[in-house]
Formats: structure tokens, sequence, C-alpha cells
């Protein structure tokens, strides 16, 4: 029997190969996949005016309650009065957390960070979920609400058991965001307090393909559970590139000490080429909405608690930093602020915004599940050339 049809076929598939080679070698390639278009959402847009599914954040920051953002981003629709009413009920009845998961969290040594204590928090919560393996659209959407729920609570009972207080437990007559602060700081908020936090959340609530959220969506992608996809999102938030620096912004406050020190001060870490954390987001180099839309909320509460110096030191430095260094205020400089006037310290910065961006989070597993298809980006590889083995007695 010939050889050639083999010959020839072997021929083909080397053909191939360098064709395929060439191909991937002249393809462009973006460090960080900057201006990337990985994929089409129907969730939010960003590169404009920002807007959840197509309703401007500004109007929902200013009107809205986060819970009604939250059915928005999971559901694709704002709720009428009776499925908001109802979705309130189900989050207030959903935030019973297990005995266990209580029980790790009193286990865990006081130092541990706590967003490490919450990721690992959510993992557990993930074996306790008798449907782990589902991931259909309603599934999550109950999964989500779920973990909605329970994440305030887990947060509050952990913070105060390092302070050495009793728990407090969330009361149905209250919203939302006036449990949680009244969890945390055991005092039930004013209005303006909690319409403050509600702006907060809904604006952190969802920002685009962001690391957290495509490394949300990469573990989806591939058919995996839904606390799987979250407890990798909360992974990705103690970087310093990706959120881990908002309370480095009460310490810069602090150091800067009085309004008359901040030119000086940011003149000086310019020269230093010291990063000033809260300045420059490459998705808004005109500046962040988000942070304009703060800004009133953080001045309203310096007011009311007496730190009105506080928030002149911040706009001084927020001019010095655009002068000096040439970059806008994103939203983690106001936000660090209004947290500050919250009485909330700066450890439960990180994990407060983990609750609100798990909206976000949730509705991007959903849509990326109906997609059935695995985030698999190629590489350029730039190490040696081919090269012969060497046998171990001969190197």
């Amino acid at each position: 029997m010939s050889d050639a049809p083999l010959i020839s076929s072997l021929m083909l598939q080397g053909v191939q190969r360098l064709v395929e080679r060439v191909t991937m070698e002249s393809k462009p390639w973006f460090p960080g996949l900057d201006g990337v278009i990985a994929d089409e959402t129907a969730i939010s847009a960003i590169d404009r005016e920002i807007q959840y599914r197509g309703y401007p954040l500004s109007e929902l920051a200013s009107q809205a309650s986060f819970v009604e953002v939250a059915y928005l981003l999971l559901h694709g629709e704002l709720p009428s009065g009776d499925f908001l009413a109802d979705y309130q009920s189900i989050l207030f009845e959903s935030s019973d957390v297990p005995a266990s998961v209580l029980q790790m969290l009193d286990d865990l040594p006081m130092h541990v960070d706590m967003t490490d204590a919450l990721r690992s928090a959510v993992s557990l919560l993930g074996h306790h979920d008798q449907q782990m393996a589902d991931v259909n659209r309603n599934a999550i959407v109950q999964k989500s609400t779920r973990l909605l729920a329970q994440l305030p609570v887990i947060i509050a009972a952990r913070h105060r058991q390092q302070m050495g207080c009793q728990p407090v437990q969330p009361d149905h007559r209250y919203s939302y965001i006036a449990n949680l602060l009244q969890m945390i700081t055991g005092v039930l908020p004013n209005e303006k307090q909690e319409r403050a936090l509600e702006a907060l959340f809904i604006l952190y609530a969802e920002h685009g393909f962001n690391p957290s959220t495509y490394t949300a969506r990469l573990v989806a992608s591939t058919g995996a559970d839904y606390h799987s996809a979250v407890t990798a999102a909360i992974g990705s938030i103690k970087g310093p590139l990706h959120g881990g620096m908002r309370s480095r912004v009460i310490e810069i406050l602090d150091e800067v000490q009085h309004v008359d020190r901040a030119e000086k001060w940011v003149e000086r870490a310019s020269l230093q080429r010291r990063p000033v954390p809260g300045f420059g987001h490459h998705m808004h180099l005109q500046g962040d909405p988000r942070a304009r839309l703060l800004r009133c909320h953080c001045r309203q509460l310096a007011e009311l608690t007496g730190q009105k110096e506080l928030e002149e030191r911040a706009d001084a430095i927020r001019h010095a930093v655009a002068e000096h260094y040439g970059l806008l205020a994103h939203l983690n400089w106001p936000a660090a602020r209004l947290l500050h006037y919250l009485d909330i310290p700066p450890d439960l910065f990180a994990p407060l915004f983990i609750i609100s961006r798990l909206t976000g989070w949730s509705a991007h597993v959903i849509e990326q599940q109906e997609i059935r298809r695995p985030i698999r980006p190629c590489s350029r590889y730039n190490g040696p050339q081919p090269r012969p083995f060497i046998p171990l007695g001969e190197r």
C-alpha cells in the first residue's frame, strides 16, 4: 500500500500549522486587553453616559433605591410596587446565615482581613446550596438574592465580633440600606445618611467588564457554579490595582492634616512619583461621572457630622492632583469619605463594595452562562526558540 496519502496528509497538517503560526504572530496584541471588545452585554453602558439596562445612572442614583436597582440588574426591568415589596420581603426572609458559617467566622484569627473572611464565607455558603450545580437563570437569581441578603449579616457579625459587641439582627420595618448601617454601627441612620449610602451602592453596583466582573464571567463561562464565580470575583478585589486601595484615601486625608497643606503635599508627592489613590480611571479620562454624582452627598454628610474642613481638604487635594498629575478623581475618592462620615471603618470599605457589586456580578454570571461558551483568549509566545532536549548527564 502506498504511503502517498499519509505523506500528503502530514504535509497538509504541516502547512496548516505554519499558516496558523504566521496568522497568530501577525495578530495585534493588547496587554491587559485594554480597548479590546471581548463580548456584548445588555447590562450596562459605560463608554458614554453610564446606563444600567438603558436607564441613566444619574436618574437611578438620585431617585431609585438600591433594591430597585438590584432587581433591575437581575431581571432587566424596574419592579412595580408589588414586585418590589415581594422582593424586599424575600430579601428579609433570606437573611438567615447557617450556624456553621457563623462558627467559621468565630474561629478565624482576629487578624484575618474582612475581605478574606467574606471570601471564605461565600465559599462555605456554596456547600449549603442544595442546588449548587444548577446554573439556569432562575436558579442564579434565587442564589444571588439569598447572598445579597446574607452578606450584610456576615459582615456585621464579623465586625461586631472584632469590636467585642453583640450582633444586631435585621429589622423588617427598615430598608435594606438602613438595616445594613444599623447592623454595623448599632445606630439607625437618619434620612440623609440612608440616602447617601443608597446612592453609593447604586453607583458601585455595576461598571462593565472590570477585573472582578470579568473574573466572575470567566469562571461562569466554564459552567462552574454561582458561588465559585462570586468567590473568584471577591479574590480579585484585594489587588491594589482593582479596589484594594480604598482605605488609603482616608490615610492620605489624615497625612495632609489641613486644607492649607494640600497643595504642598500633592506637589511633594508628584516629585516623588507617588500614586494618589482615588485618581485616574482609564475608562473615564474626562472625569468619572459617578464621583460628581456622589460629591453632593459628601458635602451634606460633612456638614451633618461637623467635618466640613475635611471636605474642603479633599477638594483642595482634588484640584492640586489635577494640576500636578493631570488626573481627575474617580468614584473611590468621594466614596471613602462618605463611608467615613457614616462611621464605617476602612476595613469595611471593600466588603461594602462587594455587597453592592454583587448585583452586577450576578447579572453578568447569568448573561455569561447563557452564552454557553468558555472564555479562551490566545497568547503570543515570547520564550526561547525551538531547541533540542539535552540529556541529564550532558547538562
